[in-house]
């Protein structure tokens, strides 16, 4: 009989797994985009890029600075990359 595994362990693998697609390289072609300013086209809102997620099928979903996550696909669309604080007057 197979034997469940407890919730520390499940606990366990969620950390592992998730600190694969945290430190997992981006897909060929994907540009780095972790430190990058961005200003939203709708609302001028400024966001800065922090880190990455790699999932299973190889997308990639961006975290800023304030904790909101973003699609490639979603800062393509909506979002103008800015060379940093001095174009944005901080």
């Amino acid at each position: 009989m197979i034997r469940e595994p407890t919730r520390e362990e499940r606990q366990e693998k969620r950390d592992a797994n998730e600190a694969l697609r945290t430190e997992a390289r981006l897909p060929d072609g994907v540009e780095d985009l972790k430190g990058m300013h961005f200003i939203n086209i709708h609302n001028s809102i400024v966001m800065v890029i922090e880190k990455s997620w790699v999932g299973d099928s190889g997308v990639v979903l961006w975290t800023s600075f304030t904790g909101d996550v973003y699609s490639t696909s979603d800062i393509e669309k909506h979002w103008t990359r800015v060379n940093g604080v001095q174009d944005l007057g901080w």
